[in-house]
Formats: C-alpha cells, sequence, structure tokens
C-alpha cells in the first residue's frame, strides 16, 4: 500500500504542479501516509492480541490451594538468626555509613590531600601568586617607592616563601611543598617583571637567572621526588609573563622565557617520569602560543618565531622518550597521548598559519615533520628496547601522516580537516592495539570534527553556499576524509576481540557512510569543476558504477558483508543522476556521450544484482536482508528504466510536434513498457522469472498505477493533432488511451498467481476489472465529446458539457448503448455482477432522460435521444433477461 500511495501522490504532484519536483513532493507525502496508516494498523493488532492474551490469563483455572505445612518446634538458635536477618541497623549506623560511602566514591590520592590539608594550602597559594602579581601590576600605575625597591622586596619575599618551605619539608612535606612552589612562582614573575616591564636587568642576566631558578626548582623537585613542587613552580613560571603584560605583544621575550621553562621541565623528565607536569607545560606553551598567534602574528615575524616553534616541537616529542627509559609509554593515557598525538596536531596548524604565505611552505613543513618522525623512530628501534616498541609504532604512524598530508598540502589542500582525519584514523589504530575506548572514541569523534571543520570552512568562505563543488583545492582532502574513515572500519570491523559489539556494527557502518559518502562527495564535485554539463553528467553515471562496482568486489576479497550490503546506495546514486541530468539537459540522452554512459550504469546496475544474490557470503540473516532488498531493488531498476525511457521518448516528441503529442506517447510508451513486461517477461529465467511474483507486485503494479493516473490526467486534453488532422479515436490521445486500458487489463488478468501474490495483487485480480471498466467509461465519454469538440466547435469545457443539449443528447445515447452492451454480454456469459452494472447505468441514463434531457429546449436532439432509449431498453427486455443465480460467476 506504501508504494500505491506513493505513485497516486506522485501523479497527483505531477498533475497539479506540473513539475519533476511537485511529482517527488507527492510520491514522498502518500508514501509517509500510508507507513502513518500501517503504523496505525500495526499499533491495533497489538493491542487486540495484548486484551486477547489478558482474557485468557484471567480465564485460566486458579491453582489448587496447597495445605499449609505443619508447625515445627523453633529452636533458640533458628529464632535468633531470624531476628539478626530481619533486623534493620540503627539510624546513627547508617547516618555514619553515608558519608564513608560517599568517600569511597572519591580517589585515594584526593582524598588523602583533603585529609591533608593540601587543598586549604595550595588555594592560599595561588591566592598569594595572584595577589604578588595584583601587587606588580598596581607598582606600575602607582609609583609610592621605587621601582627597583619594589621588585627587591618581591625577590626577597619569594626567597622567604621558599626558605620557609624548605624548612617545613620534613615535619609537613605537602605544606613544605606547597610554600616551595609559590616562591619559585613569584622568584619567576620577579625576574620577568624587572627584565620584560621595567628593564632593570639587560636581556642576558635575566634568562640567566630565569634559568637558573628553574634548574633549581628542577633540583628540588627531583631532589624531593615532589611532583607538586615542580607542577605549582612550572604553573607558576608560565603564568608570570602573563600576569605581568602590558598587552604590547611582544614575542621574542615571552618565548624565551618559555623556552627556559620548558628546558628546565625537558631536564625533570630526564630523572622523573612525571606526566602531569608535561601536560602542563605543554597545555601552557602551545596554548598561549596560539593565543598570541591570534592576536598579533603577522609575516615578519615569521624569522623571530620558528626556531621557538621548532624547538618546542622538539622538547616535547623527546619527553615522551626519555619516559621510555623509566617505564613503558602508556598511549591509552591522556598524558601520553596528547605528547605523542597532540604535539603534531598542534604544531602542525600553527606551522600552517606561519607559512601561510608560502606556496609549498606547508608542505615542505609536513615534510620535514614526518621525515624527523622516522628518524626519531629509526633511532629508537636501534636501541633495542621492548618497553618502547608501541612508541616507536606511534611515531612511524606520525611520520606516515605527514608525509601522505605533504602531497596534498603542496596542492593547497584544506590542512586542518585532513590533518585531523588521519590523526583520527591513526588514533583509533592506536586504541585498537591498545585495547582502550576512549581513545577508540576520540579518533572516531576527530574524524567527524574534521569533516565538520572542512564543511564549516567552505560555508563560510562562499557566504553560506555549497559552491565548494567548483573548487579544486577541497578534493584532496575528500579523499584524505574517505581514506580515514574507511580505513578506521576496516580496522575496527576486524579486531572482532579487543572492541565492543557496537562498535562493530554501528561505529563500522558509520564510518562506513562517511567514507562513502566523502568519496562521492568529493568524485561529484571534481567531475562538475573539470568537464561540462553534458560530459560530466556522463562520467557521473560511469564514476557510481565503477565506486558500487569495486565495493562489491572489495566486499568479497574482505569477506566485509558491510560493505557489500552498502552497495544497495547504488540505485539512488541513479536516481540522483536522473533527476540532475533531467533538470539540468532536460532529458536523459542529452548528449552522445550519456547514451553509453546510461547503457555501462544500468548493466552495472544488474550484475550487482546478481553479484548480491549468487555471492553465498554473509550468515542466514544477512542472506535474508539481502533477498528483501534486492527485492525493492528490482523494483527499483524497473521504476529507473521506466522514467528514462518515458522521459526520452516525451521529449523527443515534443520537439518535433507538441505537448499533446507528448502526453500521448508518454502513456503510450508506459503502456507498452506493461504490456511487454507482462507478456514476455516470465520468459527471462533471471531476473524476472525468478522474482516473478515479486516483478508483479512491487515492480509492475506501481507502473499500472501510474499509468492509471496518466490515463485520468490525459481526460483533460482535448486531443489536438495538429499539425495532422484530427480523426475520432485515431487521434494520438484516443489511441495512446485504448493501448493503455488494454495493457491494463492484460496485466490485471496475470495479477493473481495463487498463493505467490500478495493481498495487494489478489485485490487487483478481483476488484481491478471494475477500476478499469470505471477508466474505459471516462475515456469513451471523453473521446466522443473531443468529436463535438473538433467536428461540432463544442467548446472542450466541463461547463459546455453540462450545458450544451448536443452533448447531453450524444452522452444519453453512448451511455445507453453501453448499458445494454454490458446486459448483454452479461446474459451470454451467465454473469450476474456484470449485468446489474449495465442495468445501473441504464437507471441512471432513464433519470437523466427525465431530470436533464426533457428540461432541454424543444429540440429534435430531445425526442432522439427518448426514441433511442426506449429502443434499447425493448432490445433488452428481449435479448438480455436477468441470468440465473445458480449461473453467476462473482
Amino acid at each position: 500500500m506504501a508504494v500505491v500511495l506513493a505513485i497516486l501522490g506522485a501523479a497527483l504532484g505531477v498533475f497539479i504542479g506540473e513539475s519533476l519536483w511537485a511529482g517527488l513532493s507527492g510520491g514522498a507525502l502518500g508514501f509517509l501516509l500510508a507507513q502513518s496508516s500501517d503504523l496505525k494498523d500495526a499499533l491495533t493488532l497489538q493491542g487486540q492480541r495484548l486484551r486477547k492474551l489478558e482474557a485468557q490469563s484471567e480465564s485460566a483455572a486458579a491453582p489448587a490451594p496447597t495445605p499449609a505445612p505443619a508447625p515445627t518446634a523453633a529452636t533458640p538458635a533458628a529464632i535468633a538468626a531470624e531476628r539478626e536477618s530481619t533486623q534493620t541497623p540503627p539510624p546513627d549506623a547508617a547516618r555514619r555509613a553515608a558519608p564513608d560511602a560517599l568517600l569511597a566514591l572519591v580517589p585515594n590520592a584526593a582524598l588523602r590531600f583533603l585529609r591533608s590539608g593540601g587543598a586549604l594550602t595550595g588555594l592560599g597559594v595561588l591566592v598569594l601568586f595572584f595577589g604578588v602579581g595584583f601587587l606588580v601590576k598596581y607598582a606600575v600605575d602607582h609609583a609610592h617607592f621605587p621601582i627597583w625597591l619594589r621588585l627587591l622586596c618581591t625577590f626577597i619575599g619569594g626567597l622567604i616563601v621558599l626558605a620557609l618551605g624548605l624548612s617545613l619539608r620534613q615535619r609537613r612535606r605537602n605544606y613544605g611543598l606547597l610554600l616551595q612552589g609559590g616562591g619559585i612562582g613569584i622568584l619567576y614573575l620577579t625576574i620577568f617583571a624587572a627584565y620584560r616591564l621595567y628593564a632593570l636587568i639587560p636581556a642576558g642576566p635575566s634568562f640567566a637567572t630565569l634559568a637558573l631558578i628553574a634548574l633549581c626548582g628542577a633540583l628540588l623537585a627531583v631532589r624531593q621526588n615532589a611532583l607538586t613542587l615542580a607542577t605549582l613552580g612550572a604553573v607558576g613560571g608560565f603564568l608570570a609573563p602573563v600576569l605581568a603584560s602590558t598587552g604590547s605583544g611582544a614575542h621574542i621575550a615571552l618565548f624565551s622565557y618559555y623556552l627556559v621553562l620548558n628546558l628546565g621541565i625537558f631536564a625533570v623528565a630526564w630523572f622523573r617520569a612525571w606526566r602531569v607536569l608535561n601536560l602542563v607545560g605543554f597545555v601552557f606553551t602551545f596554548g598561549i602560543g596560539s593565543l598570541w598567534g591570534y592576536r598579533f602574528y603577522a609575516p615578519e615575524y615569521w624569522s623571530s618565531t620558528e626556531p621557538f616553534l621548532l624547538a618546542s616541537f622538539a622538547l616535547y616529542t623527546l619527553i615522551p622518550v626519555l619516559f621510555a627509559f623509566h617505564q613503558p609509554p602508556r598511549l591509552k593515557a591522556p598524558t601520553d597521548g596528547t605528547l605523542v598525538f597532540g604535539t603534531p596536531l598542534v604544531v602542525v596548524a600553527l606551522q600552517a598559519a606561519l607559512v601561510s604565505d608560502w606556496r609549498y611552505g606547508l608542505a615542505l613543513s609536513a615534510l620535514g615533520f614526518g621525515l624527523y618522525y622516522l628518524i626519531l623512530a629509526g633511532l629508537m628501534l636501534r636501541l633495542g628496547r621492548a618497553a618502547q616498541r608501541r612508541l616507536v609504532e606511534a611515531f612511524v604512524a606520525n611520520g606516515v601522516v605527514l608525509l601522505t598530508l605533504a602531497a596534498p598540502f603542496a596542492f593547497e589542500a584544506r590542512p586542518t580537516s585532513a590533518l585531523w582525519a588521519l590523526e583520527g584514523a591513526a588514533i583509533v589504530w592506536v586504541g585498537i592495539r591498545e585495547g582502550r575506548l576512549l581513545a577508540r572514541s576520540f579518533g572516531v569523534a576527530l574524524q567527524a570534527l574534521a569533516g565538520v571543520a572542512l564543511v564549516g570552512s567552505l560555508l563560510a568562505e562562499h557566504g553560506g553556499a555549497l559552491a565548494f563543488v567548483f573548487n579544486r583545492e577541497y578534493y584532496l582532502g575528500t579523499l584524505l576524509l574517505t581514506a580515514a574513515a574507511l580505513c578506521s572500519a576496516l580496522l575496527l570491523r576486524r579486531a572482532q576481540a579487543a572492541v565492543l559489539p557496537a562498535e562493530r556494527t554501528l561505529v563500522v557502518n558509520g564510518l562506513l557512510l562517511a567514507g562513502a559518502g566523502w568519496w562521492l562527495v568529493g568524485g561529484i564535485s571534481e567531475l562538475l569543476r573539470l568537464f561540462s554539463t553534458e560530459d560530466a553528467a556522463a562520467l557521473m553515471l560511469i564514476f557510481f558504477a565503477a565506486s558500487a562496482a569495486a565495493a562489491t568486489i572489495a566486499a568479497k576479497r574482505l569477506a566485509w558483508a558491510e560493505l557489500r550490503i552498502a552497495t544497495l546506495g547504488y540505485q539512488p546514486l541513479l536516481w540522483l543522476g536522473f533527476v540532475h541530468i533531467v533538470e539540468q539537459l532536460d532529458h536523459p540522452f542529452a548528449g552522445f556521450a550519456l547514451i553509453p554512459a546510461w547503457l555501462v550504469a544500468i548493466g552495472a546496475h544488474f550484475w550487482l544484482l546478481w553479484r548480491l544474490e549468487h555471492d553465498g557470503s554473509g550468515s542466514e540473516s544477512e542472506k535474508e536482508v539481502v533477498v528483501v532488498k534486492s527485492v525493492w531493488l528490482h523494483a527499483g531498476l524497473l521504476w529507473l528504466l521506466a522514467a528514462i525511457v518515458t522521459t526520452e521518448v516525451g521529449w523527443q516528441v515534443q520537439r518535433v510536434l507538441s505537448a499533446t503529442w507528448e502526453a500521448a506517447a508518454v502513456v503510450l510508451t508506459l503502456a507498452l513498457l506493461l504490456l511487454l513486461t507482462s507478456r514476455y517477461g516470465p520468459r527471462l529465467e533471471w531476473p524476472i522469472g525468478r522474482h516473478l511474483a515479486h516483478y508483479r507486485s512491487f515492480g509492475l503494479a506501481p507502473l499500472a498505477l501510474l499509468l492509471f493516473a496518466l490515463l485520468l490526467s490525459t481526460s483533460r486534453l482535448p486531443g489536438d493533432p495538429a499539425p495532422w488532422p484530427y480523426l475520432p479515436l485515431l487521434n494520438p490521445v484516443d489511441s495512446s488511451s485504448l493501448v493503455a486500458l488494454f495493457g491494463l487489463g492484460y496485466f490485471v488478468t496475470r495479477a493473481d498467481g495463487g498463493d505467490a501474490s500478495s493481498v495487494w495483487m489478489r485485490y487487483l485480480a478481483r476488484r481491478g476489472f471494475w477500476w478499469i471498466a470505471g477508466a474505459a467509461f471516462l475515456w469513451l465519454n471523453v473521446a466522443l465529446f473531443r468529436v463535438l469538440h473538433f467536428f461540432a466547435g463544442t467548446p472542450f469545457t466541463l461547463e459546455a458539457w453540462r450545458s450544451t443539449t448536443l452533448a447531453q443528447t450524444t452522452s444519453t445515447m453512448l451511455w445507453a448503448s453501453l448499458s445494454v452492451g454490458a446486459m448483454l454480454f452479461a446474459s451470454r456469459r451467465k454473469t450476474r455482477d456484470i449485468w446489474f452494472s449495465g442495468a445501473g447505468l441504464m437507471v441512471v441514463v432513464v433519470l437523466k432522460l427525465f431530470s436533464v434531457d426533457l428540461s432541454s429546449a424543444q429540440t429534435i436532439s430531445r425526442f432522439l435521444a427518448f426514441l433511442v432509449v426506449g429502443l434499447l431498453l425493448l432490445l433488452v427486455g428481449y435479448f438480455s433477461p436477468l441470468p440465473p443465480r445458480k449461473q453467476a460467476a462473482g
């Protein structure tokens, strides 16, 4: 029923809107209406079943009562045990248990930190640090004391805080470490302010002092094995220039200072594997560097910023190597994963801004970074440490990704989205190797963000319009997104034991669809950009066919059932190509190249259907799904062929003749297609012979309904055969309608195939004749009115038919003749249904005589109508009495 209403909706849409899109909209509306009706029926059926089950459960006999067990002697031990099992804990114990249960949810480290007083101390140090920073800012605006004196006092205060923390390191370790970290931060801030804000200290001594402070802080942290001290010192050091900044944007001092801090962090990493400390340095270095670049960067700053970026890149790629000497790397952890995979991601993004004015700057940068990672991985392999094996694999993955990006960057592809996509694929691979769901999820999310970034940048550049289909520089970006999605899907599918079942289904299918979507978008955009409209349309069809064929072959080679099911999307692509060609070029065979292109596309579709049904791979449930889907694909292919042929024939006829001939040609072509397929289709063993019942139910039945709707719509046409003369029944509209009625009748006679037929087809076999009879009755009346229009000059309007005496008289005689013919035929076939139909029509004729014809003017047509109807009634009464009941054939 969904297909029926979709076809009727499409026909009404074309009839009312007179456009292809109106037909598609009507078809969609009809389909949704049918789906809602089916859902309502399904809910009603389920409700009936539920009520039936409830009635059965209520009518079931109640179980016979079982005798109560005899009481047994209760021992004191049994009584005590029963009381203990039923006794509730006292309220005080419950209140004490609740906080303990909440505290059990807190991690042990955080719990110890709260109980030791470290939270309050850390908060105090943080407030003190910001207070010192605000004091320095206040000193800039209010010069109550000489600046050197204020800074000296601040520096001495930092030394006092540091000394106090050192004195307390034995008695109260956590408290002393927090004070030491705060003191080191104050020293950082004071020296930087003396150099940068007030120029009291030259550059050389200031940075030497900063390096000394960083070295001392690192030594103290390593000496005391204090991660907290190292972290607080690093945070204070990185925040110092931010708090003391004047907003001028001078970058050499800032980056030199940060380089000194990073060297200190690197030195600590030589002795301690403190991941949090390195993560703090990474976030502050590249975060503040990115903010500065966003606000102040200009191309002339390249020579003074590039060395700092490269130095930071080298430091944060070597820090994981130093970790590997102490303990195996944990790429699944956020700290290690950020340094290993986040460093190239951030550095390449910043490098893209630095070399944006160079044509091949980013390509050469990606090439250099990729070679660096591969060389570093090779050096680590020579060390032969088993603990570094996974780190080497990660570095190789980064190097391969960066080398892969060098080529598209050379052609001005979108660097950020491509980098994110390939990095996401690499993270998915590492997540599979490490068995970490978080890493795999992050890799998939990163690929999704890559697609969003690409589309968002295109929309922003082109004013909200999807004009990227005509931009060459984005094609390679879509190819990289495709490769990342498909590789990730294949890796997840093959890792059966390492991933969750939902990942093997939902995530794999989502990545597969994303990869196919990017592949198609990129291919279509490139074809539209490089070729003319006709050639691009032809190549688009071949591109669809080649892509679907490649997917089918890959599904067989890789034993990838999801990829085989994905080939089912080939037919919607052909429909998309058909709509595009008709909208842009008016007809399917516009241009010589489109003829072989359509032959290749349709031939590939048949080949895909044959492979889909004959490749015996997959489980039984998958095979069942394939059979069900292939049935609809067979039907859809038949509809597509009908759409192509009828559209082309109609366009060719209209180009030579007129719109009347076009409508007649469309009806005639569809009628011949229905007739020939119904007559000779079953002789083909495959595909029609194997799916004959489905071809009739899902393929030909919608075409028959569409033909029926077109037949009704042609009743509006007067049927002017210009430039040829009009001939009754031999004009294009009447002739095509007659063939359509014959084709519909032949299809209805072959509709009922027994148990193999659907309910809808059995309904057509029983009732389709009456629908065709009604259409034939309408056609005969319209054909008669066309004769009056061309030979008697009657206007071809409904109002003219109702008000013209000649039209009323001739229609009365036609109805009477049809009534007599139906009753004579029923008498010979002994069929009461037809006889009663003819008799009912005769009753209508008589009523019309006395209500309409009798009220007309005094003309000979009135008497002629009465005479003819009277003679016909006498003829029926003699030759066509009512057939006996026992001979009736319903």
